[in-house]
């Protein structure tokens, strides 16, 4: 179509030209079809009528040319030229159909279209078709056919006007709008020519305007964006009726060109338009003022209900919002922290933290950081906030730094009494077990550069269960207490005291220089001093100590050192009271085993050695089985039954834990999915099992459980992996990886032996976690006679309910502990009191039981808090 315009325009006036014309309408109607058949079949039919407009325009100029001979004046062709602009009229109307009740929108695009039909009808008037009318010469009929085709432009571009302005700017539609303007100058310019003939830059006007409005057909999701704005679309009222006034003024100066009636007439109607439109913009005006209020209101009722704080400061951390919600928090007046600033040292304790924290919230718009700082209430109590601060500088409406601030002192005492408690001991204070195991793996790594090795010095008192057993555990506990004191002024305060057992402590010497020789010096002192009487419930209690003792040297591990300091142990307290043994290598019979182990450790599955024991979980309210916990035990040729305590922190360090763990995957599903229900509403036991940390974090952990499923045919949410703390801190990235993509199979995740390592609870909440299994130590500390359980395990069932976790409580052993338990709130339970660990075979005989544990006198109501 383009070659054929080049053509007409090369030879406008020969031979050339002509055939350029012609084919320039034929191809302009072919390309109209072609863009009508991309369309899908219900979209097609406005473009039908732009197509259909196209052809009846070129069968007008096909008679023009070639039936007629293109004569001057008006001819049949006229007709059909003018119903080709009915037709595109039609088309241009039906992309945004007028509507029936109007909406705001439809009465805004009919405001703009009359504007754009006014000034048309005026421009169109005053430039050709009042001069086109009043000329003497011509025939009449010339005259107003020539003077229809511009009014019936007007009226395409006030359709265009609607449709561009009503929402549909697509790029068909703002071709066909450019066609119509094109179109609507070339029949201006040919209806000011007094000859009555179209010269070359009108037919290339009409020509592009055909080219446009064909084009305009061809589907496209091209949508040119932006929405003028009520005040840009007031001017677009006002602004047009200067055209009109222009034609008065230069009528009344140069009165070459008389005006007419049409002109005030336009003035008044583009006026009251205008004013139409004005009153329109104040209403929606109003109506936006009262949205904003409403919602400005409805966020300070948030804000200053909300247990958070929000608040916005400058780019120098000057509060400039929020002074309500900021003493709410600090429980103080208003005025007391109006003008604070993240420099005030008065309210923080660490300002610069704070400012550093501003610094890099400014330094990266849009991005929120998170910290927990500690602030300095009026009253001098100290509290912990935990802010979350973006910078909003480049929003024009906040133009601040917005702060939401919670607190979080609770959760931290929380947070510190479980950290306390996962790493001391609660009856002395002392550092427990998991402590030394990290003091002494230090400990290691400093000797090993040094070129000594520390001594651990392993501890037994000797008088202390006949004690417990004349005065009970609370003597006991005093005991311990008063020789935990002796300990610490009796050893360096660079060494260790950690409580390891019931009656066992443990002293690390890092600083062994002398090696066997100090160590063994340290060990004498602290049997005399411990050998020293005490006064205990006011009688004198003596307490003799076993003393084993074990250095380590570059090669040692934290397990080594501790089992061979252990071993000595057995072999001081064989010696007798009050004596000193020092490791020997031959006392490593148990170091022997280990080796074993560890190298028959990866056939075991291989040469069918390993079973699974299944130890019951009990719903605490009725004694109902709610499942099993699937216990490994290895039947091995020389050493025996070997439990599972005891091979599976060396299967921790074993590249065979990923093959262990799918061969107990799959075992355990198999066994849980062939189990019946048991108990009222016949509840199916889940199944756990223990999942290696190597296992877990391995990259086909998702494909072996999805597999284990697959061949038991086990309802996915009856399978609980139970993973260890220390499982979920070695790599937490990739352990929080692992569990999303477990979780997403619908099984369900527990952390099991919950307290006795180091994971936070902030940490706990950010992953895919269902239960929490309280570690034993926890439940030991429930006493027979009690009636209530330690303010520790009530915060661990607080805690959890308040996160949405289940609770399983481990190793209970007596009544006090179940009863306790229930009355606070724990669901259920495992342990010796109920059963012991079965074989596969004997757990369908529990399950149908019904009921497992010792019966209670009364019913003890479950917690209202309880989470199952």
């Amino acid at each position: 179509m383009v070659a054929a315009i080049l053509l007409y325009a090369v030879d406008a006036d020969g031979p050339l030209g002509e055939v350029g014309y012609l084919l320039t309408y034929a191809a302009g109607a072919a390309l109209a079809w072609v863009g009508v058949a991309r369309h899908p079949p219900g979209r097609r039919s406005p473009w039908t009528y732009v197509a259909a407009a196209a052809t009846i325009t070129m069968v007008g100029d096909l008679v023009y040319e070639v039936v007629l001979g293109a004569p001057a004046g008006a001819t049949i062709s006229d007709p059909l030229w003018i119903a080709a602009y009915g037709t595109l009229t039609v088309g241009l109307l039906q992309p945004v159909p007028l509507r029936s009740p109007w909406d705001e929108a439809d009465a805004d695009a009919l405001i703009d279209s009359l504007v754009a039909l006014i000034v048309g009808i005026v421009v169109a008037w005053e430039i050709a078709i009042s001069d086109l009318l009043a000329r003497p010469e011509g025939e009449p009929l010339d005259q107003i056919v020539a003077a229809v085709y511009p009014f019936l432009d007007v009226v395409l571009l006030a359709v265009a006007v609607r449709l561009l302005l009503r929402g549909d700017r697509s790029r068909p539609v703002v071709l066909a709008s450019v066609g119509t303007l094109v179109l609507l100058v070339a029949d201006l310019t040919f209806a000011a020519t007094a000859e009555g003939m179209a010269d070359t830059r009108v037919v290339l006007a009409w020509m592009a305007a055909l080219l446009l409005l064909s084009s305009s057909t061809l589907p496209s999701d091209r949508r040119y964006k932006g929405n003028p704005s009520g005040r840009v679309r007031m001017w677009l009222v006002l602004a047009p009726v200067g055209v009109p006034v222009s034609f008065l003024l230069w009528g009344q100066v140069t009165h070459d060109h008389p005006n007419t009636w049409l002109t005030p007439i336009s003035v008044v109607a583009l006026l009251g338009l205008a004013a139409i439109r004005a009153q329109r913009l104040l209403r929606a005006v109003e109506e936006a003022r009262a949205a904003i209020e409403a919602r400005e209101h409805r966020f300070r009722a948030l804000a200053a209900n909300a247990a958070d704080a929000v608040c916005i400061a400058n780019a120098r951390g000057e509060l400039i919002w929020g002074e309500d919600n900021l003493a709410r928090l600090l429980g103080v007046e208003p005025e007391q922290v109006r003008g604070a600033t993240a420099a005030d040292e008065d309210l923080l304790v660490d300002p610069p933290a704070v400012q550093m924290l501003l610094g890099r919230a400014n330094d990266a718009p849009g991005v929120v950081f998170s910290q927990e700082i500690e602030v300095r209430r009026p009253d001098g109590t100290h509290r912990w906030w935990e802010a979350s601060v973006v910078s909003l500088l480049d929003d024009v409406v906040v133009d601040g730094v917005v702060a939401n601030l919670r607190d979080v002192t609770e959760r931290r005492r929380i947070e510190d009494e479980l950290r306390d408690r996962a790493f001391h001991d609660a009856t002395t204070g002392l550092a427990n077990r998991a402590l030394l195991r990290d003091r002494v793996e230090q400990a290691l790594r400093r000797g090993a550069r040094r070129g000594t090795g520390p001594a651990v010095l392993h501890l037994h008192l000797d008088g202390f269960r006949p004690l417990v057993d004349q005065q009970g555990h609370e003597a006991g506990d005093r005991l311990l207490r008063q020789v935990a004191d002796r300990l610490r002024t009796t050893v360096r305060s660079e060494d260790s005291i950690a409580r390891v057992g019931i009656h066992e402590l443990a002293v690390l010497i890092e600083e062994n220089h002398a090696g066997t020789d100090q160590a063994a010096t340290t060990a004498e002192r602290i049997i005399q001093v411990l050998s020293t009487p005490l006064a205990v419930d006011g009688r004198e209690v003596t307490v003799t100590t076993s003393v084993g003792l074990a250095v380590g040297d570059v090669a040692a591990t934290v397990d080594d050192l501790l089992r061979n300091a252990d071993i000595a142990l057995e072999r001081a307290k064989g010696a007798g009271e009050a004596c000193v043994a020092v490791y020997e290598e031959a006392m490593g019979a148990e170091v022997a085993e280990r080796t074993v182990i560890r190298a028959t450790l990866p056939h075991a599955v291989a040469r069918d050695q390993l079973d699974l024991l299944y130890e019951p979980v009990v719903r605490l309210a009725d004694g109902t089985v709610m499942g099993f916990e699937a216990r490994p035990r290895w039947r091995h040729p020389d050493l025996g039954v070997i439990p599972a305590d005891r091979f599976l922190p060396l299967l921790e360090e074993s590249d065979t834990a990923p093959a262990i763990g799918r061969w107990m995957l799959d075992a355990a599903c198999i066994a849980g999915a062939a189990w019946p229900s048991s108990g009222p509403g016949g509840v199916v036991p889940d199944v756990g099992v223990h999942l290696p940390a190597r296992h877990l974090l391995s990259e086909g952990i998702t494909d072996d459980v999805r597999r284990a499923l697959d061949i038991s045919g086990l309802h996915a949410p009856s399978l609980v992996l139970e993973v260890t703390e220390s499982a979920l801190t070695s790599d937490a990235g990739r352990a929080a990886e692992r569990l999303d993509a477990l979780t997403a199979l619908g099984v369900r995740v527990a952390v099991d032996d919950f307290g006795a390592g180091s994971s936070s609870l902030a940490h706990l909440r950010q992953l895919a976690v269902h239960i929490l299994k309280v570690d034993h130590a926890f439940i030991d500390t429930i006493d027979e006679g009690s009636e209530d359980v330690p303010p520790i395990v009530r915060a661990l069932l607080d805690l959890a309910a308040t996160l949405g976790l289940a609770v399983v409580a481990e190793g209970l052993t007596h009544v006090a502990q179940r009863d306790g338990l229930r009355r606070a709130g724990c669901a259920m339970a495992q342990g010796p009191l109920f059963s012991s660990a079965v074989a596969v075979e004997d757990t369908a005989r529990l399950v149908r039981a019904g009921h497992l544990g010792p019966p209670t006198d009364r019913p003890v109501p479950a917690s209202p808090g309880l989470v199952t």
